[in-house]
């Protein structure tokens, strides 16, 4: 079985239409990790793409803002709260699947003998329900992972990419698909048999027309975010 898996596509719809293109019809699976919309200047197209499509959708916490409301995180306020709001009317009606339940925020298999978990970030089924990224600096991370029972897991919302081994369980942090300073994303193919292989695939996108795009938006926060997550 082959699986292909991206996470945090966050309106760029440039580098997930060269992502889905270059998937083809070669997976079994392909699953989001959530985080399709917000940042970017077409969560729009995004998810339109995504929810018309045979992705399996896992909910990040930008879905959530929209499905819930922003205010489920305490700590947006200011500008960032103007920006959910205004990526949840440019979505024009559009809905993610919310039943406030693990259907919407995990996915988890069974091949061969092998066990594998998706998810957003680490689930604490709170209102808000991930884990803060504080965890990754401090120990606590180890017994935050160790809860996981998968051999395999696999999330997203930390956008830079990592991996541990802790306990022979693997933990692959695919970083985001769709912040990126250049013309270059990538997907992460699963392949599995008797072995497990796991590979990065790296894609070209048309950065040309993204950068026309964004540029050509005006939305609340533009000016930090084009720098910060897409090195504009």
């Amino acid at each position: 079985m082959k699986i292909a898996v991206f996470s945090d596509i966050h309106g760029n719809y440039q580098a997930l239409k060269a992502i889905l293109k270059k998937i083809g019809n070669d997976y079994d699976e392909i699953i989001s990790l959530g985080d399709v919309i917000g940042l970017g200047p077409d969560s729009y197209e995004c998810a339109r793409t995504l929810l018309n499509s045979n992705v399996r959708l896992i909910l990040g916490n930008h879905d959530l803002y929209h499905t819930r409301g922003p205010e489920i995180d305490g700590d947006l306020k200011g500008l960032e709260l103007k920006h959910h709001n205004w990526v949840s009317k440019s979505l024009n009606g559009l809905m993610f699947n919310d039943r406030k339940n693990d259907k919407d925020l995990r996915y988890d298999l069974k091949i061969k003998g092998h066990t594998f978990s998706f998810f957003h970030f680490f689930l604490n089924y709170e209102e808000y329900p991930f884990e803060h990224l504080d965890i990754l600096n401090y120990d606590r991370y180890l017994e935050v992972f160790d809860r996981e029972d998968a051999e395999y897991s696999f999330y997203g919302h930390n956008h830079e990419e990592d991996y541990h081994l802790i306990n022979n369980k693997h933990y692959y942090g695919i970083g985001s698909s769709g912040c990126t300073k250049d013309n270059k994303t990538y997907f992460y193919s699963i392949y599995v048999d008797e072995k497990v292989k796991v590979k990065k695939i790296n894609v070209k996108y048309d950065r040309e027309t993204f950068e026309n795009r964004i540029k050509d938006l005006d939305y609340p926060d533009k000016s930090t975010i084009e720098k910060i997550f897409f090195g504009l």
